[in-house]
């Protein structure tokens, strides 16, 4: 009788054992299992960052591509056709031209181009108010050009309105000059 409970007591204890490795090696599949998923996991994020990472580089080039393409635009230079200056009533000019201009993105230059202008105040320190050009700089701004008919300095002024004014103009003889004016303005 005592070989027999030995013998259910070692069948006991390797049914234990035997639950207890079953036990493990289902932990230990599980445990697996779950690295696996880990490991597909971390791979995907892996190509996908490298998809990204290959986005970005498309991207970036293509940016670098448009932003080339936007500069040249900016920096190609368009030459625009002359304009003439609308005069304000009691004004009188036989040329009140705009010459010579050149936009590159939104900078124009030119030259003003007045001849035999007459106004109330040309000549005098006062400002004349001689017309209006269709170009509005975004700052009202001045020029110092030549009367080289009568040798005398003007100021030429353009207010963000495009109104065009003739200031310290002292020396010239309204009606017989020949006055011009290089420009540069920011549109």
């Amino acid at each position: 009788m005592a070989n027999i409970k030995g013998i259910e007591l070692a069948s006991e204890i390797y049914d234990l054992e035997d639950e207890t490795a079953r036990s493990t090696a289902t932990a230990a599949s599980q445990t697996a299992t779950t690295a696996s998923q880990t490991a597909t996991a971390a791979s995907q994020t892996a190509t996908q960052a490298d998809s990204k990472i290959g986005n970005l580089t498309d991207l970036l080039t293509t940016t670098k591509t448009n932003l080339v393409a936007a500069i040249n635009e900016l920096l190609t230079p368009t030459i625009l056709r002359d304009e003439t200056i609308v005069l304000n009533d009691g004004v009188t000019a036989t040329n009140n031209l705009i010459a010579n201009r050149v936009r590159a993105g939104s900078i124009q230059t030119g030259m003003f181009v007045l001849n035999n202008i007459a106004a109330q105040n040309v000549g005098s320190v006062s400002t004349a108010i001689l017309g209006t050009c269709s170009f509005r700089p975004k700052l009202e701004i001045s020029f110092m050009g030549l009367d080289y008919k009568n040798n005398a300095t003007v100021r030429l002024s353009i207010s963000t309105e495009g109104v065009v004014s003739l200031s310290e103009s002292y020396g010239v003889v309204s009606g017989d000059n020949a006055i011009r004016i290089p420009y540069t303005v920011l549109l």
